[in-house]
């Protein structure tokens, strides 16, 4: 998901309206023992805060990251949480990174399989010769994928 906001340019008529979203963000967050600056108000069906600004619905975190450290998101990146924490709006909290290597640091099913070192049969995958990679340049392990053709062609 790339960030949601395009290339801000702060103007000067813009700053009492940014102090007032500055103190709408903090109305609304409560700091944890982590340091985290935990949303309290809406959140996404993510878990991620949303705040209007602008008249349009925002990822809170990257409204905060933009007024707070006074700088757009470089295009092409996304925010990542350093803390691991989808309600945290806490800029020292959020990394510029590209969209790939934040999948990769998830939890989901694209993390999870780039992370494994061994097929579901237990042989190693780590090697770039024992993986055959599918049409959509996805990891198969040779062994097992030579075994599956086999059987379909005695089938």
């Amino acid at each position: 998901m790339v960030s949601d906001l395009p290339v801000m340019r702060v103007h000067t008529y813009d700053r009492l309206y940014n102090l007032a979203v500055m103190i709408r963000l903090w109305n609304y967050v409560i700091e944890d023992e982590n340091g985290c600056w935990v949303w309290q108000a809406h959140k996404n069906h993510h878990g991620y805060g949303t705040i209007a600004y602008k008249n349009v619905s925002r990822l809170a975190y990257n409204i905060s990251y933009i007024l707070f450290r006074k700088k757009p998101i470089t295009p092409g990146k996304v925010l990542h949480h350093i803390c691991g924490n989808r309600a945290c709006i806490n800029p020292e909290h959020l990394e510029e990174i590209t969209n790939k290597e934040n999948v990769l640091q998830g939890i989901g099913p694209t993390a999870v399989n780039a992370r494994k070192t061994h097929c579901d049969d237990g042989h190693s995958i780590m090697e770039e010769e024992n993986i055959y990679r599918n049409k959509d340049n996805g990891r198969v392990c040779k062994i097992c994928h030579y075994q599956s053709s086999k059987k379909e062609l005695l089938n």
